[in-house]
Order: C-alpha cells, then sequence, then structure tokens
C-alpha cells in the first residue's frame, strides 16, 4: 500500500503540507511534513519556530493524530511567562 507520506527516499520535489492549529498564533497554520534521521515525521510551521513530531505511520494515522491534536490545541491558551511579564511603570496622579 503506497501512501503519500514523506519517506527517507522521498524525492526532494514531494512536498506533504498539513494545516495544523498552531496555538502560539492561535490559528491554522500549513506545516510541511518530512521524515527526520529518527525515521520519525516532523512537521514544522511555516509561520514560526513550531514544529510537531509524529511516528512514521500512514496517512491515514498521521490525520487522525492531526484532528485529535487540532481538537485539544484548540482549548489551549497560549505559553505565557514563567513569573509574568514585568509590571508597568503606574503614573501617580494627585
Amino acid at each position: 500500500m503506497k501512501t503519500n507520506m514523506p519517506s527517507k527516499e522521498t524525492s526532494t520535489s514531494e512536498v506533504v503540507v498539513k494545516e495544523i492549529y498552531n496555538v502560539e498564533l492561535g490559528e491554522f497554520v500549513e506545516y510541511v511534513l518530512s521524515v527526520d534521521e529518527n525515521n520519525e515525521i516532523v512537521a514544522k510551521s511555516t509561520k514560526n519556530d513550531d514544529f510537531l513530531k509524529f511516528p512514521n505511520v500512514s496517512e491515514e494515522q498521521i490525520d487522525a493524530m492531526i484532528e485529535a491534536h487540532n481538537v485539544e490545541a484548540a482549548t489551549q491558551v497560549k505559553k505565557q511567562p514563567l513569573f509574568g511579564a514585568q509590571p508597568k511603570e503606574v503614573e501617580e496622579t494627585e
């Protein structure tokens, strides 16, 4: 059974792109999928440095994992600084 998922033998002209919800940006973003040296599928965002890793399984399984990720990610809150943002100077009024 042949799938469209990338493999180490995939030519560089074949690019697999999936829409995945990006928590940091709060929107769906295109991610480019490739296979890394550990034979895992890496999905890299086209808009920031975010990435996701998946096991190297069939495209149908990846699509199901992405769908599950999208459902969970849509309810997550964007990362905040560990100790909060720096407080703003408060102007004193008389």
